[in-house]
């Protein structure tokens, strides 16, 4: 599997042979120990270049020592594809060959063909006869009865069920039909690290959705958080936050920020700064608008002065009702939105009760 390691290494673009020594060195700990040392990459990377499969040229930037840059030649990104696309038996079998292959599986463009080898390894795991088959109903492997009274052996086989659990557990919720994206973007929360991915969550729901996507949970937090999505064309209604900095940054689609007076254009990539105080309203372009905010958590509940009141709207002499407020205040964060029509809390984004 060393030659699909390399191949899968330079697809996102060239690089010297130390750093691609590093590389494979680093995916193959995952799997097994040892290093892929000079002496068992050399070889290969000689047999792909003469294959046509790299393509090898010297580093005009190298000075101290002959170094040489490895590339993809369009026959051996084809070769990587085919190999990822269809894996024999002993890749799907052997956990090593298989995760090597998972490794890259997202260089496949079409989900039918990633799903098609993620079902195959699913389909592996759970035969008759097959180590970790019956674990999930309790069976007699499962339940810890192998046979042995080693407690070294029982801990091993028991670690190794944990993990054979999980992976088949994730794999049957990816090889749902349409749950690919939606299983991306649900990252664990439970701890510092990677909470969510941005293009996941705009991937797994619909596109005419808008809202909050997600936000930050943690206990004992001192940041808020969201993920928020304004269908196209949709606005958040000019509004004050008059305690808290607010960074945004705009993740996917367009649209307009207006604030302190100040009108800007938004567009993935766009880092923008609200100031306490500032009134601010932003609106989406065609395509939606996907965007990130932090600011310092909000504090309690506190006494303050009540801002003025919004003129009544008028009430109608017969026939009509008086004004929705419960439809009007946000669930989240209370706030009042300042126009009966408003679909989305001007402070937090999220989409205000039906009236």
């Amino acid at each position: 599997m060393l030659e699909l390691a390399i191949l899968g290494s330079l697809a996102d673009g060239p690089l010297r042979g130390d750093e691609l020594r590093r590389r494979t060195t680093r995916l193959s700990s995952h799997f097994r120990p040892g290093p892929a040392g000079d002496g068992s990459l050399c070889p290969v990377i000689d047999h792909l270049v003469g294959a046509g499969l790299l393509d090898r040229r010297p580093d005009p930037g190298a000075v101290a020592a002959r170094q040489h840059v490895l590339s993809l030649t369009s026959t051996g990104r084809a070769e990587l594809l085919r190999r990822l696309r269809a894996p024999d038996d002993l890749d799907i079998s052997d956990s090593a060959r298989y995760f090597t292959i998972l490794a890259f599986l997202s260089r496949l463009p079409d989900p039918g063909d990633r799903h098609a080898v993620l079902r195959r390894r699913l389909e592996f795991l759970e035969q008759p006869g097959n180590f970790s088959y019956g674990t999930d109903a309790g069976s007699g492997a499962g339940s810890g009865t192998d046979g042995t009274d080693d407690p070294y052996r029982r801990a091993m086989l028991a670690v190794a069920r944990a993990a054979d659990h999980a992976e088949r557990s994730w794999l049957r919720e990816v090889t749902a039909e349409g749950n690919e994206e939606a299983a991306q973007a649900r990252v664990s929360t439970q701890g510092p690290g990677v909470l969510a991915r941005l293009a996941a969550l705009a991937g797994s729901a619909p596109a005419h959705r808008g809202g909050a996507l997600w936000r930050l949970g943690e206990n004992g937090r001192q940041l808020d958080a969201n993920v928020i999505r304004l269908a196209p064309r949709a606005h958040v209604a000019p509004h004050v936050e008059p305690d808290l900095d607010v960074l945004v940054y705009v993740a996917q689609g367009a649209g307009r920020l207006e604030c302190g007076g100040a009108r800007h254009e938004l567009a993935p990539g766009a880092v923008a700064w609200l100031p306490h105080g500032a009134r601010r309203a932003v609106s989406a372009g065609p395509d939606g608008l996907l965007y990130l905010t932090v600011h310092r958590r909000r504090p309690g509940l506190t006494i303050r002065k009540a801002p003025p009141a919004p003129p009544a709207p008028p009430v109608a002499e017969e026939g009509g009702e008086a004004a929705c407020l419960p439809g009007r205040v946000c669930p989240d964060c209370g706030r009042l939105a300042p126009e009966r029509g408003d679909r989305y809390c001007g402070r937090c984004g999220t989409p205000l009760p039906s009236p």
